[in-house]
């Protein structure tokens, strides 16, 4: 921990957890297994501090998000559910080169491939009868995931719709999110203040 580290743990009390663990064991278990396949990786054991970054993007969350990926591997070999993930906040957008998966790494699949089906599937599972602000904009994220990452807005009357320091409106149709203003890190941070905003 450094100064002004921050930790999210997270547990099943969040609706949004058994699709958090999913994101996790993929992401982190196709980027080791591509990090040790490279050409010129060198042959070593999974290290106990086996870690993941995930950058967020500066203009909107301005943090990284370290996640000790390995207890969470040993829960899937072992064929258990993970009940807890704990994630350190640092504010200011980085990746170290020893981290050993980096979010950079394949863009594609991480983006619109892992992050999208997990937004989907919470929000559809979730979706309370009447929208908050918050969750008005989830809508439109969601919209986002399924239409390959761009804005979708198919009413031209529609207002604009707000979060953090984005805003989207039916001006910015076809405007792609991923990498732009989106990573895992905002999807993450947002499906957070939307189930703060479901009833209990």
């Amino acid at each position: 921990m450094a100064p002004g580290d921050t930790i999210r743990v997270y547990t099943a009390s969040h609706r949004f957890f058994d699709n958090l663990v999913t994101f996790v064991g993929a992401f982190s278990g196709v980027g080791l297994a591509t990090s040790m396949l490279k050409p010129d990786a060198p042959v070593r054991a999974v290290v106990p501090d086996l870690r993941i970054s995930l950058a967020g993007k500066e203009h909107v969350s301005n943090c990284t998000f370290w996640i000790q990926a390995l207890p969470i591997l040993q829960e899937l070999a072992a064929n258990r559910w993970p009940t807890r993930i704990e994630i350190v906040e640092r504010p200011g957008v980085r990746s170290s080169a020893n981290d050993d998966v980096r979010f950079t790494n394949f863009p594609k699949l991480w983006g619109q491939r892992l992050i999208e089906p997990m937004f989907l599937q919470y929000f559809e599972t979730n979706r309370p009868s009447a929208l908050s602000a918050v969750w008005e904009f989830g809508r439109v994220v969601r919209n986002a995931c399924a239409h390959n990452g761009r804005i979708d807005v198919r009413n031209p009357d529609a207002p604009p719709v707000g979060w953090k320091t984005l805003t989207y409106s039916p001006a910015d149709n076809g405007r792609e999110i991923w990498f732009r203003d989106f990573t895992a890190v905002e999807i993450l941070l947002l499906m957070e203040e939307m189930d703060a905003a479901l009833p209990s």
